[in-house]
């Protein structure tokens, strides 16, 4: 009777963390949210952002040179503005 109800308890466990997850990727993001808000761009670091890129060119727009290796990725925030930690201790 006990390993019943522990297998039942486990499945419901189970049932539910995968309906969570399914509505965390189809949760809309608001206009203040940011545009790659994390490593990855999202929590399963899929690197695939939903983003309309059609317009770039390809043209590089600016360049910044830190005094020291960079070895993460940006975060943009919900302004536009580029974050990105350096190796010489600072953030950009």
């Amino acid at each position: 009777m006990i390993k019943r109800i522990i297998a039942i308890l486990m499945t419901i466990l189970i049932l539910f963390s995968l309906f969570q997850g399914t509505l965390r990727r189809n949760v809309a993001k608001a206009d203040s949210q940011s545009v790659w808000p994390m490593f990855g761009y999202d929590a399963q670091h899929t690197g695939q952002c939903q983003c309309d890129a059609s317009n770039n060119n390809g043209k590089l727009k600016w360049k910044f040179k830190t005094n020291a290796a960079i070895q993460s990725s940006p975060a943009i925030g919900s302004d536009s503005t580029v974050y990105v930690g350096s190796h010489d201790g600072y953030h950009y």
